[in-house]
């Protein structure tokens, strides 16, 4: 514990780490998709990851689209934070694609910008 710069005691762990945001390590798409994951003794992995930059409604997103199997999956995050928010699953790359990039621009429009001042 240390003493912050109110002088009040704290405990947060102070992250020296450029790569770390909020307490989590930042990775790469394709390493966190490509983890492998153990069902029925047999690893999967992620296959025809493809990964592009868009702009929906003014906004940057991440597209990320890959399949697993025979299923196929689209996250979208938006760029700057890196946040995910949309996702979706289906049986092929087009559907999940037009399903995800919906739900990107269903959820954009309810997003509330501010003015900056300059």
């Amino acid at each position: 514990m240390g003493r912050g710069p109110s002088g009040a005691i704290s405990s947060a762990r102070q992250w020296k780490n450029r790569n770390v945001v909020s307490g989590f390590r930042r990775r790469d798409a394709k390493a966190r998709l490509c983890v492998s994951a153990s069902k029925n003794g047999s690893s999967m992995k992620a296959e025809e990851f493809t990964e592009r930059k868009q702009t929906i409604d003014g906004w940057k997103v991440n597209v990320v689209t890959y399949r697993i199997g025979e299923r196929w999956y689209c996250s979208i995050d938006n760029v700057d934070p890196g946040a995910r928010f949309a996702r979706a699953e289906g049986a092929s790359r087009e559907e999940v694609e037009r399903a995800g990039l919906e739900k990107a621009q269903k959820y954009l429009k309810q997003t509330r910008r501010f003015p900056t001042g300059g």
